[in-house]
């Protein structure tokens, strides 16, 4: 539980987020949690396309209930928000009139649930407009990825480029959330710091619970990965060579959205001993997590997955399950906690080890090393941060 001098009140945020407020929770659902004890959260969701909306397309369609609402308290103290897109990108000035449109109507729900001057929390580069249009107590930019090297069209990454330079200039506070992140941005700017990402260690038991009944169906030992199956992350060709080495010996789980081509998708179901389940909340997916024999991560080696810093690392760690993964290099301050392996036959290798009982640590140091990784801690550390911010500049004014 986060405690501050009793004269002192932490301003309310507006947490500008790549993700919905929904089953799964990321860095910014965590954190808002944890915020939400003591100050009220406005968590602005990406916006919806409006011409996705009108051709039908599904991933918009789902979210169509949610446009052109007031905000929602979807959790005590946070109240979700989502904005409208009205035009589509590629169209001449569509940016800037986009931007626009969003400054207008983040500005409009502010203000509609009460906040004076908030803190601004940004995530997606796209949030710099935000900086000059609401006026607010102090700026946080907070680099989770980057997306830059992930597959997307050339357009969508010299927008990135472009916001994410404004945003280290003008951001009042920078945060990266792994070393190499952080690195990355000190050409631009050199006093990024260093925030890695955590987890709820009290929703992991030990002993643990039953198996979740998902999991009783499934051939033990299992060895499974907790997360967003995406094409930028995980590697299906390493994937689909330990399952053939484990053919009749072990079991390989995914759960979480899986976002693969349906091509891919359709190959990995095709092996015996490869299942998905879908995403899990946050309250059940410790159950799973729990239940695994061993825990893997097996992303593929590029810049992108290089800036990561994985949640399933901390929540593999909570759960006190060995871990194997690919050298990432998000994940080697852990390194004493993880067998790193380099190819299919070495995590074949590494993962019989495990079931064996020879993994690089045992639970219990698994379980320590959790403790020094919550979401509480991290919150603690950024409110610290945003308070001595707020304490020097007590008469800054941003707009």
């Amino acid at each position: 539980m986060m405690t501050y001098k009793s004269d002192f009140k932490m301003p309310d945020m507006v947490v500008v987020a790549r993700d919905v407020w929904g089953t799964m929770k990321r860095r910014r659902h965590f954190l808002s949690l944890e915020w939400a004890r003591d100050r009220r959260i406005l968590f602005v969701e990406p916006p919806v396309s409006l011409p996705r909306l009108i051709s039908g397309r599904p991933d918009s369609l789902s979210r169509f209930g949610d446009i052109l609402k007031p905000p929602v308290e979807v959790e005590k103290n946070i109240f979700s928000f989502t904005p409208l897109r009205p035009l589509p990108e590629s169209v001449p000035y569509a940016p800037l009139a986009n931007a626009s449109a969003f400054n207008r109507q983040v500005t409009s729900a502010i203000k509609k649930i009460g906040f004076i001057r908030p803190v601004l929390w940004i995530t997606p580069e796209y949030g710099v407009s935000l900086l000059s249009s609401v006026a607010h107590s102090v700026s946080v930019y907070d680099i989770t990825d980057d997306w830059t090297t992930a597959g997307i069209t050339p357009s969508h990454r010299d927008r990135i480029v472009r916001d994410d330079a404004l945003m280290l200039r003008r951001a009042d506070i920078v945060f990266a959330v792994s070393e190499s992140l952080r690195d990355s941005k000190r050409h631009l700017r050199q006093d990024v710091r260093l925030m890695p990402n955590g987890a709820r260690i009290d929703l992991y038991e030990d002993p643990p619970p039953p198996p979740p009944p998902p999991l009783n169906s499934i051939k033990r030992p299992i060895v499974g990965y907790a997360g967003t199956v995406h094409p930028d992350r995980v590697d299906v060709s390493l994937i689909k060579k330990i399952a053939r080495l484990a053919s009749g010996e072990f079991s390989l789980v995914f759960i979480g959205p899986c976002l693969l081509p349906r091509a891919d998708i359709s190959t990995l179901e095709s092996f015996n001993n490869i299942h998905f389940i879908p995403a899990q909340s946050m309250e059940i997916l410790p159950a799973f997590i729990s239940n695994f024999d061993v825990c893997a991560i097996p992303h593929l080696l590029t810049p992108f997955t290089h800036s990561l810093d994985p949640i399933k690392v901390y929540e593999y760690l909570a759960a006190g399950r060995p871990i194997v993964s690919t050298p990432v290099k998000g994940i080697m301050g852990l390194r004493e906690f993880i067998d790193i392996a380099e190819d299919a036959e070495g995590f074949y290798s590494i993962i019989k080890k495990a079931l064996a009982g020879e993994g690089i640590s045992d639970a219990a140091s698994r379980r320590a090393e959790a403790q020094k990784h919550t979401w509480s801690r991290r919150a603690e550390s950024i409110d610290s941060i945003i308070r001595s911010h707020l304490e020097n500049h007590p008469g800054q004014k941003t707009v």
